[in-house]
């Protein structure tokens, strides 16, 4: 009995000494912005994560404490700069050339969102709610996925909505301009549902 005592002390030890650290607001930023940049790099329509947390900060820039805004705005701004960097840094092909390269890349994906291939899907304009409450991997994957969760994690994440805008904010901006971008956005493919999963 004293050895599981001694061993569960150990382990939360480790997990003080892991977790600790990230209740340092530089050290949670910092891991924030390079994990933004990271994400975005991987595909860009994941940066929709950071957008939210941009409306979530202007927001307590404006309601906030005349006295804060400015120190407020400037941590901002190096959280986006830090990100900015990482996506680059984490994208060889933006290198040569980043303003160039990202141009090229959006407005290919802004032309492939346009052609005729993502027209002959059929998709209706809110097929980004089919995806979220119909458990289509199910079918996909049958034997795999057994039982899909997507309509009752939606429907529990829409009941706490509220509750969640309370508390954190930013969770509940990440799900609305998802949900946003994804209604506005011709290309209606099922990944894109991630966006909102997530939060």
């Amino acid at each position: 009995d004293l050895t599981r005592r001694r061993e569960v002390a150990k382990k939360k030890r480790v997990l003080h000494c892991v977790f600790a650290p990230l209740r340092e607001p530089l050290l949670f930023w910092t891991i924030s912005a390079v994990a933004l940049g990271l994400t975005a790099a991987g595909k860009y329509v994941y940066a929709v994560a950071g957008l939210a947390v941009v409306a979530d900060a202007l927001a307590t820039v404006v309601w906030g404490a005349a006295a804060a805004r400015r120190r407020r705005l400037l941590a901002l701004a190096a959280w986006a700069a830090v990100a900015l960097f990482v996506f680059v840094a984490a994208n060889p092909n933006l290198w040569p050339n980043p303003p160039g390269r990202l141009l090229d890349s959006l407005t290919f994906h802004a032309a492939y969102a346009g052609s005729d291939y993502v027209a002959r899907s059929g998709y209706p304009w809110y097929q980004p709610f089919v995806w979220l409450v119909d458990p289509q991997p199910t079918r996909w994957h049958p034997g795999v996925i057994v039982i899909g969760l997507d309509p009752l994690s939606h429907l529990l994440g829409a009941a706490g909505a509220p509750l969640l805008w309370r508390r954190q904010r930013v969770v509940v901006l990440w799900w609305l301009i998802g949900l946003a971008f994804t209604l506005a956005w011709s290309t209606k493919w099922p990944q894109y549902s991630l966006i909102m999963t997530v939060p």
